[in-house]
């Protein structure tokens, strides 16, 4: 069968987790030289940060998952690609060098101004999913201060104040995004402060995925059933012609049975999360029938 895939980098791993990747390699082959041991702990039990530490397993490296941090169990408690509540980040830790923060920087800025503004006293506006753990962790940097705001229904609810500071979770869709504003600045008395913290790298993925599924018969999402961007795609594409599959990630590849049933060529996209075996393995299988 014909498979096509988007350009190298806008499919599979994003930039931030193989960085992140990267980031933790070198802390342990510098660890190991001085003869260390090394526990990897994720702080934050997701299912994109567990894939992110199955990665680091099918590298070889040591890894032990957490929900909190237990300081004393390792040398290197590192922070993965998405970031981590202000309590992660304990000061003995940091002081001691033993801190790998691998925060991906366009999330770690997100944070960064979602802090600042609160300190600034400003009314903080959210816009992205609430069930994000992006989204979530954020409203810890504004001390639950922040509103997340997920559509223009949730403006019927605000309260609201004068001084609004509108910012985007990182994979939230930009012309959402911008369909909220727009209702913002309709209501509110005083013309509110944007501060554009969208990933572009993902808005990219997002449009070359969308341009390959109006070149294919069938294409197939890979995510988890939450992820913003195999939703987003999917809404997309839903007035075209072409089939849609949606597959997890985590989940066993669908039967020659039902393969049989889709048209060629077939298109494969995958959120940020997944990794390049489970890619490689259904395009292998694809092209081997």
């Amino acid at each position: 069968m014909k498979v096509l895939l988007p350009e190298k980098g806008l499919v599979g791993p994003c930039f931030g987790v193989i960085r992140g990747l990267r980031m933790i390699k070198s802390a342990i082959h510098s660890v190991e030289k001085n003869g260390g041991r090394i526990v990897y702990h994720e702080y934050y039990m997701t299912k994109s940060s567990l894939r992110y530490a199955k990665l680091l397993e099918e590298a070889g490296l040591p890894v032990r998952s957490v929900e909190s941090p237990d300081y004393g169990a390792c040398d290197i408690l590192s922070i993965s690609p998405y970031g981590a509540p202000p309590s992660a980040f304990a000061k003995d830790m940091i002081s001691q060098n033993r801190l790998l923060d691998s925060t991906c920087p366009i999330v770690a800025i997100f944070y960064q101004q979602v802090a600042e503004m609160t300190k600034q006293h400003r009314q903080v506006l959210i816009i992205g999913s609430k069930d994000d753990y992006e989204s979530q962790t954020a409203l810890k940097y504004s001390q639950g201060k922040a509103t997340i705001i997920s559509s223009c229904k949730d403006l019927d609810v605000l309260n609201w104040q004068d001084d609004f500071v509108i910012l985007s979770q990182t994979t939230f869709p930009r012309d959402l995004f911008f369909e909220i504003v727009d209702k913002i600045r309709e209501r509110a008395s005083k013309a509110p402060v944007i501060i554009e913290t969208g990933c572009p790298a993902w808005r990219k993925r997002v449009s070359a995925s969308v341009k390959l599924g109006k070149d294919c018969q069938t294409l197939v999402i890979i995510g988890d059933d939450d992820s913003s961007f195999c939703s987003y795609v999917e809404r997309l594409l839903s007035n075209t012609p072409r089939k849609i599959v949606r597959l997890d990630p985590d989940g066993e590849l669908p039967d020659i049975a039902t393969i049989s049933t889709w048209a060629e060529p077939i298109g494969i996209v995958s959120s940020v999360s997944v990794t390049e075996p489970v890619i490689e393995k259904l395009k292998n299988k694809l092209e081997g029938i």
